[in-house]
């Protein structure tokens, strides 16, 4: 097979090849470049297969880099955003190694992070945490990992919940419906018992568990 015609597309940076005039694959024009490829130039089955899977990878990556620029995400989701591009399972396995060895890719770090982030901006208990990294992907032990940090400081969450809500004057004289409030959102009873004794808000022998 020759190649016949090498046209530049309309995304930035990439050509088209075609291979006795019928399109073949696409290419980077640095892949373009370093690989020497020219129209005239024959070019096995093995060789157009392997010009193939390098420009799907690269395809993917490009997708994979955009995807985090505007915030990081969990290996799952990656995985999930390429596969409804259309992406190879070799594409994306390919795509999620190299982004993991740049460090751009990192589940540990993402639930660490996700945690920290939803502690500062909006407090929330562990198991409601815990549901939201289990729907981003992530693993039991990466967010068993990321929850020690608030496994043993519910009791505050709470706090900044009532003081965040204004939940005190709200519930004032109806310390019931405030345990019953926290916990629908996840809290533990006597987190919540404790939590409220520490504001002083009702009377704890009045709330119904």
């Amino acid at each position: 097979m020759r190649i016949t015609d090498i046209k530049r597309q309309n995304r930035d940076g990439y050509y088209s090849v075609f291979l006795d005039d019928e399109f073949r694959f696409s290419l980077t024009d640095l892949a373009l470049s370093s690989g020497g490829l020219r129209v005239g130039r024959e070019l096995t089955e093995a060789d157009v297969e392997a010009w193939r899977k390098q420009s799907g990878e690269s395809k993917a990556l490009g997708y994979g880099y955009r995807y985090l620029a505007s915030r990081a995400r969990s290996a799952s989701e990656l995985g999930s955003y390429l596969r409804r591009k259309g992406f190879e399972p070799t594409e994306i396995e390919y795509v999620t190694k190299r982004l993991m060895e740049e460090r751009l890719i990192s589940d540990e770090q993402f639930a660490k992070d996700w945690v920290d982030m939803r502690q500062r901006t909006s407090p929330r208990s562990k198991q409601r945490l815990t549901a939201e990294l289990r729907k981003k992907g992530l693993s039991t032990e990466n967010i068993d990992e990321a929850l020690v940090v608030v496994a043993g400081d519910q009791i505050i969450t709470i706090a900044r919940i009532v003081e965040n809500k204004r939940l005190r004057d709200k519930y004032k004289n109806e310390p019931s419906k405030l345990v019953a409030y926290l916990a629908r959102q996840g809290f533990g009873y006597s987190d919540i018992t404790n939590a409220i004794n520490l504001l002083n808000i009702g009377d704890p022998d009045e709330m119904e568990q």
